[in-house]
């Protein structure tokens, strides 16, 4: 605990070194208003959030993969090449071990 105490110490020396202006942004953001509760929201949308919870989907802007985008992929022309691709992997493979 000491050293997090002692790095958060530097780290915030080292940006009030930087610029106080930026600091102060680093430090206390401004605030926006919650105007959307999730208690007044659909299931839809609360079960679409918690599906992409704890995900790095949230990072990257994408939506989550789920049974839903299986399903898409699935009807895609790209899931047969993937398909016969991993197939004939596992083919070669399985025929060097005979060897």
């Amino acid at each position: 605990m000491l050293m997090d105490v002692h790095d958060r110490a530097l780290f915030y020396y080292m940006l009030l070194q930087y610029d106080v202006a930026v600091a102060e942004r680093v430090v206390d953001p401004p605030k926006q208003a919650v105007s959307v509760f999730a208690d007044t929201q659909s299931s839809e949308v609360k079960d679409h959030i918690f599906d992409e919870f704890n995900d790095l989907s949230v990072v990257y802007q994408k939506e989550a993969f789920s049974s839903r985008n299986f399903i898409r992929l699935y009807n895609s022309q790209y899931f047969l090449l993937v398909a016969l691709f991993f197939f004939s992997l596992l083919c070669l493979l399985v025929f060097k071990a005979f060897l």
